[in-house]
């Protein structure tokens, strides 16, 4: 849950990007809505890493072999370097590069910031699946990178392909007037 939100406000911004640049949502997304984005992203990746060494501590703690087995086969074979990297990647860079307010304002610092995360969110899932398969080695190849363009393009077309016909805009919401003319503290 805690990586899937993360990976659902990292693709936000870069989203919102994406359609402002082809001429949509131009007048209704301003940069208080990028720094709310921006505050919703940093707030998960706070809430990733907290789940994560939680759920590291409790079963390390218990030391009961049949859990503890699963981390000991993501400490050797090469594994240890793709932890190391999450730590980094997925929660010590992203904390201080978004801990600033400037950062989560500017569209492209956040949308950079979001790239990075979702790149280690893929990072993350294969660390999570892969071990139990190659527990000797690191296997990135062509094949693990076609899977990965292959399910992102069948997602991309998905989401398109249901988002043709509906507005990006919910024009009878009576909240909306509201939600476009905030300003952040």
């Amino acid at each position: 849950f805690a990586g899937c939100s993360v990976a659902f406000f990292a693709a936000l911004p870069i989203a919102t990007v994406v359609f402002q640049r082809c001429g949509f949502l131009t007048r209704e997304i301003t940069t208080e809505h990028y720094h709310d984005m921006g505050k919703l992203l940093f707030g998960f990746v706070m809430f990733w890493a907290y789940i994560a060494f939680s759920q590291y501590l409790l079963i390390w703690y218990a030391n009961i072999p049949e859990e503890t087995g699963w981390f000991l086969v993501r400490q050797r074979g090469g594994w240890q370097f793709v932890s190391l990297l999450l730590i980094v990647g997925h929660f010590v860079l992203p904390f201080f590069g978004l801990m600033s307010r400037r950062a989560r304002r500017d569209r492209k610092t956040l949308v950079f910031w979001s790239v990075l995360l979702l790149a280690v969110h893929w990072v993350d899932l294969f660390w999570i699946v892969m071990p139990n398969v190659a527990t000797e080695s690191v296997p990135v190849g062509a094949v693990e990178l076609c899977c990965l363009c292959g399910v992102g393009a069948m997602c991309l077309s998905a989401t398109l392909r249901s988002a043709v016909g509906m507005r990006l805009v919910p024009t009878g919401d009576p909240h909306l007037r509201e939600s476009l003319a905030f300003h952040n503290a």
